[in-house]
């Protein structure tokens, strides 16, 4: 039995996914991998408003030639532009489908339209499809580069129409060509009435006030539809976008635009949460990408707040690297406050999976953290032999040690690792690194044993 088929004016559709019987063979039913939709192509030269059931050709595996033809055609058809948005939230969750709206939203006249069509889009954001869609949205009129060839053509009609007014007058900025006689200066009481009716109608939304010429303000672009779009989806939902499996990634690509509007609207929601967002799964990676690509200046207040949780962040799994984000800064106060902090428990921090990683991050951004950190564990209490042997010999403290050997091998440093007890287990690493300084012995001898050490 097959699946049922829509037809189409010279297109027919047949969908996947149907159990076939090959009595030739072992006879039992054999079910073919579900590819989605097969259908024959339409002629290249067909117009497409001839064409029926454009939504299911959009949702079919060959919706590239339809997007395709959105793209290169310089006039689409009102009732193709229909046909697709009746259903634009659909398309724009399908992963065929969102290529052919993009598609038309890449023609500047119909951006809106598909944005109106879209409706709310905070429940598009939380899906893994439409945050996809509205990312390559984002970066569509991000490039600053028009979609196609129909599009530079549009553009290129606009900026001529601009160059002119309705009357095929040169505007004032255009300089007078050679042998034309310059315009002369209207009377000084024409002018400043002039002048004030410019001042009076330039206070409408629609009009500028150019010097002496009234001139229509300029429609939004596609960016800045887009953008504000974007605006009111995350204006009193940011923490709740942000801390989404899907939605974080939208946001990422906003911060990535360095749209001041929207960073500003992303800051001021993110502050307050900025704690608990540090430690959050999904959350973290926001509140790293804000730290990391803005404004220091601008972020202050998102590093206070990380700073402010530090202690509870250090030993969690997402929490401690937006405590690392910190420690990219090592010229606040705050990285000196995460340093003091590590040095309370050294033992328990360096010995530590997730919070071994800061103490690393410290010694090598950190200036004087190094030292701090070796005299912390020279000098910290231990059971047995000492804290500086139970970290050479642990799981994850054998990583600081390395690196303190790496930025900065005090002598002190390595005359205790030399004299102390052998080290065993994870301490071959250490004894590695020391051989390569020309310290240690083989990994079966205490290194206290070598003559150099002695």
């Amino acid at each position: 039995a097959s699946g049922p088929s829509v037809a189409f004016p010279d297109v027919s559709l047949q969908c996947s996914g149907t159990i076939e019987r090959d009595s030739q063979e072992s006879g039992r039913p054999r079910r073919r991998r579900k590819r989605g939709a097969r259908l024959a192509m339409p002629p290249e030269d067909v117009d497409l408003s001839e064409v029926g059931g454009l939504v299911a050709l959009a949702r079919a595996a060959s919706a590239g030639w339809l997007a395709g033809r959105l793209r290169s055609d310089l006039v689409v058809g009102e009732s193709v532009v229909e046909q697709l948005l009746v259903d634009a939230d659909g398309l724009a969750r399908d992963r065929n489908a969102a290529e052919v709206l993009l598609a038309l939203m890449g023609r500047t006249e119909y951006t809106q339209r598909v944005l109106d069509a879209l409706g709310d889009l905070s429940g598009l954001a939380r899906s893994a499809a439409g945050s996809a869609f509205l990312q390559a949205a984002l970066a569509l009129h991000s490039s600053g580069k028009p979609p196609d060839g129909a599009g530079a053509l549009r553009n290129q009609e606009q900026s001529e129409a601009v160059a002119s007014d309705d009357h095929g007058r040169k505007t004032a900025d255009t300089a007078p060509s050679a042998g034309e006689p310059n315009v002369q200066a209207e009377p000084v009481a024409a002018s400043s009435r002039q002048d004030s009716a410019c001042a009076a109608i330039a206070s409408a939304d629609n009009l500028e006030c150019a010097g002496e010429e009234v001139v229509p303000a300029s429609p939004p672009t596609p960016c800045e539809r887009v953008r504000t779009a974007l605006a009111s989806l995350l204006h009193g939902r940011v923490t709740e976008l942000v801390e989404d499996a899907a939605a974080n990634r939208l946001v990422q690509a906003i911060i990535a635009t360095g749209d001041p509007k929207l960073l500003d609207l992303l800051i001021r929601e993110v502050t307050p949460a900025a704690g608990r967002l540090a430690g959050h799964p999904y959350g973290c990676h926001v509140v790293q990408r804000i730290v990391r690509e803005c404004d220091p200046s601008v972020t202050a207040s998102i590093v206070a707040g990380v700073a402010a949780a530090h202690p509870a962040l250090l030993m969690e799994q997402h929490g401690n690297y937006s405590v690392q984000e910190v420690l990219l800064r090592p010229q606040s106060d705050y990285a000196q406050q995460v340093v003091e902090t590590l040095c309370l428990d050294i033992t328990a921090h360096c010995i530590h999976k997730h919070a071994s990683n800061v103490v690393e991050r410290a010694v090598r951004c950190v200036p004087s953290a190094a030292e701090r950190i070796t005299l912390a564990l020279i000098q910290a209490p231990a059971k047995k032999h000492s804290a500086l042997h139970d970290v050479a010999t642990s799981k994850f403290g054998n990583y600081v040690v390395q690196r303190l050997l790496q930025v900065a091998p005090d002598e002190q440093l390595i005359d205790a690792l030399c004299r102390g007890p052998k080290l065993l287990g994870f301490g071959k690493h250490i004894h590695t690194a020391l051989n390569r300084m020309g310290y240690a012995g083989n990994r079966g001898h205490s290194p206290r044993q070598t003559a150099k050490c002695e």
